[in-house]
């Protein structure tokens, strides 16, 4: 016989209580997988709490050990004055102008070196674009969509009118390329 749940008409079952046992069992297991985590994540804030004090107090030593070479590169500093004060005026000359040179030239900038494709670029483009002049494959007609003879042609027509001038700084861009990018 079947037991019977109070205030149901149901009756339950072997197979139902098997499966409420399963039920109950997989919660406490996943209960206790939990409760471990739990552990190991309060372990490691009391390691991490543990380290953060250490830290600190490494911080604090530090601290004062900065305060006192602070102090004893004041003391150094105040003993240079004074000895540059003793010194003969000639010395010291010597040694403010040295110093002086020295402060400009770490002040001054060194110029940069150009990378390689700030020059290489511009060479290969006036290469690539004689070079399909020169070819008689077609290449240059493809790429200019046009034979080299209208490209000529263009070019004595606009080439004063769109013609730049060198500066100090670089030169300037060739009609034959300005007009090739156009094109």
């Amino acid at each position: 016989m079947t037991p019977v749940m109070p205030g149901k008409s149901q009756t339950v079952t072997d197979e139902t209580l098997k499966s409420v046992v399963d039920s109950v069992n997989f919660m406490s297991s996943q209960f206790d997988g939990f409760n471990n985590q739990l552990k190991h994540l309060l372990s490691t804030i009391n390691d991490l709490k543990c380290e953060n004090k250490r830290i600190t107090l490494e911080n604090l030593l530090l601290k004062k050990e900065t305060e006192n070479l602070s102090g004893r590169l004041n003391k150094i500093e105040q003993k240079t004055v004074v000895s540059v004060r003793n010194c003969r005026p000639a010395a010291t000359v010597i040694v403010l102008s040295c110093s002086k040179l020295l402060l400009k030239a770490k002040k001054q900038k060194k110029r940069r070196v150009r990378r390689w494709w700030m020059t290489s670029l511009t060479e290969v483009e006036n290469d690539m674009l004689l070079g399909l002049r020169a070819e008689p494959t077609g290449k240059f007609q493809n790429f200019c969509r046009m034979s080299s003879e209208d490209f000529e042609f263009i070019l004595t027509k606009i080439g004063p009118k769109i013609s730049k001038q060198d500066t100090n700084m670089r030169k300037a861009i060739s009609i034959q390329e300005c007009l090739a990018v156009t094109l």
